[in-house]
């Protein structure tokens, strides 16, 4: 997850969600640290990217992110 403001819209960078449903590639604080971290500056974002649409629908999904501030830029776009 990156973080940075572009003409004065906080845009957060979302590279994927696995610690959602790949539970045993992480530990309990680790999944709770990320959740956290992302919850976070989800509340603050205007914009977020995501590489791919799996991705977006897990996002609107899981933390009620508005699909219309998603943008999806994947390698084939």
């Amino acid at each position: 997850m990156k973080t940075y403001v572009k003409g004065g819209i906080k845009v957060v960078e979302v590279s994927g969600l696995g610690f959602l449903s790949e539970r045993s590639g992480y530990g309990w604080l680790g999944r709770e640290v990320r959740h956290f971290r992302l919850r976070r500056a989800l509340k603050h974002a205007g914009s977020v990217l995501v590489p791919d649409e799996p991705t977006a629908s897990a996002l609107h999904k899981y933390y009620r992110f508005p699909t219309e501030n998603i943008t999806i830029v994947g390698k084939n776009q």
